[in-house]
């Protein structure tokens, strides 16, 4: 099979929208496939914030990806690559696509270290100038495709002013160049159908959530919310869920190591 080249930008796309919208099925069902058929199974890197959204498109955190502690530096001058690192850095002058999912909760010094190491590894490859890593052609050293799916409504990092998405007014370098490399997509897309609910209910409790500046619920919407809420270990709606489990770590948990 013949594969695209590994260097030369084709696209940067961005697609947002509500949860149930489809952005992990277009990674999961449309991207991936696509992208591994023209750059082959090590062409493609799908990365995360946290290990819950990275296995639901099938990859790796970003600090898995960059081989990053939890406790490690993010500022520029900290992230040239180590040789414990070179390994794992050689593969991306493999890629020809990174994809990334659930961009609102990753932090903007991560995103940058992303697209930074990224550009490094990939220096000795013609064409790629990894001191122009901000500037769009450059960006992730010439990586042909770069995609982005998230919702700016969902959690963002903590702190919040650490997000993509938050003002960067008297912020670091890091962040400054992470928000100017977003900025820089090409393709944006806004994606609005509540895919995954069939409830009309919930999808109108779902669509008046996102309503700017907010909105009230109808006192039918918000009985049938309420009517959700488990009230006891004897309530009927715990009838067969035995074996159901889950553990969840607090959100500030999560994110803490990516400050």
């Amino acid at each position: 099979k013949g594969r695209l080249p590994l260097v030369g930008k084709i696209a940067r796309i961005l697609f947002v929208g509500g949860g149930g919208s489809g952005k992990s099925r277009i990674i999961n069902r449309v991207l991936t496939p696509l992208l591994k058929t023209f750059y082959g199974s090590k062409g493609l890197m799908s990365e995360a914030a946290s290990n819950k959204a990275a296995r639901g498109v099938g990859g790796i955190t970003l600090h898995a990806a960059n081989k990053l502690l939890g406790s490690s530096s993010l500022m520029t001058v900290h992230l040239r690559t180590k040789p414990r690192q070179q390994a794992a850095m050689n593969r991306f002058g493999l890629l020809g696509a990174k994809l990334f999912d659930e961009v609102s909760q990753i932090n903007s010094k991560l995103f940058h270290a992303d697209a930074y190491c990224t550009a490094v590894a990939r220096s000795e490859k013609d064409g790629v100038h990894a001191e122009r890593y901000a500037d769009l052609e450059q960006t992730w050293g010439a990586l042909p495709i770069v995609g982005v799916g998230g919702d700016e409504l969902q959690l963002p990092p903590v702190p919040l002013q650490a997000g993509l998405f938050a003002p960067i007014e008297g912020t670091s370098h890091e962040q400054k160049t992470a928000v100017k490399i977003l900025n820089t997509f090409t393709h944006v897309y806004r994606l609005t159908t509540a895919m995954r609910f069939q409830d009309d209910v919930l999808v109108k409790i779902l669509q008046t959530m996102r309503c700017k500046g907010g909105q009230d619920l109808l006192r039918s919407e918000w009985d049938a919310l309420m009517n959700t809420e488990i009230d006891g270990p004897d309530c009927p709606k715990l009838v067969g869920t035995d074996l159901y489990y889950e553990s969840a770590y607090e959100w500030s948990i999560v994110t803490m190591a990516q400050a």
